[in-house]
């Protein structure tokens, strides 16, 4: 089967975004001259990004399927979908693929005398679900074409960023 064209609903879209804490980490410099931050092991903030097309209605998909399609709010991706499918009417079929994406957050080289320094990163997910509708047909029959219903969901982890907070520590005073 060959994808001649999808057309999304976006007007039917659910899409929420949802910002999360990923990394914390805190020094603290007590002494009177600037600190060096010794290098910590890296950390790497690793999310998978999925996306799957279930399709309404049973669909007999014995070939292997190949599109690339502009998805709302995702942008273009490839779509794959192999062996073969064949599902009782009413029932629902999907093909899921994902990718992992990773990200780095950064340490301060230098603490400043008295203070404490915390590191904060944020990543937000975002789910997505819209229903669509895709024009198939054979691939050696261009002339021969069907209709299928569905709906594409995904969740991605984007906006990734770290914060760094500087906070002065009260110094006692000898009497």
């Amino acid at each position: 089967m060959k994808l001649l064209k999808i057309d999304y609903d976006q007007e039917e879209a659910c899409i929420s975004k949802t910002p999360t804490s990923v990394f914390n980490w805190m020094q603290v410099n007590n002494g009177s001259v600037l600190q060096t931050v010794t290098p910590q092991d890296e950390v790497n903030i690793a999310r998978e990004a999925t996306y799957e097309f279930r399709w309404n209605r049973a669909a007999k998909v014995s070939a292997t399927l190949t599109a690339k399609t502009q998805i709302p709010l995702v942008g273009k991706t490839g779509i794959n979908m192999s062996a073969e499918m064949s599902v009782r009417m009413g029932s629902t079929a999907g093909t899921i693929k994902s990718k992992a994406e990773e990200w780095v957050p950064g340490y301060p080289s230098k603490i400043k005398p008295c203070t404490r320094v915390t590191v904060t990163s944020t990543l937000t997910k975002g789910n997505i679900s819209i229903p669509f509708t895709a024009l198939l047909c054979d691939e050696d029959n261009t002339e021969r074409t069907i209709i299928e219903k569905g709906v594409f969901y995904g969740c991605q982890y984007f906006d990734f960023h770290s914060e760094s907070k500087d906070t002065k520590i009260p110094t006692s005073k000898p009497k």
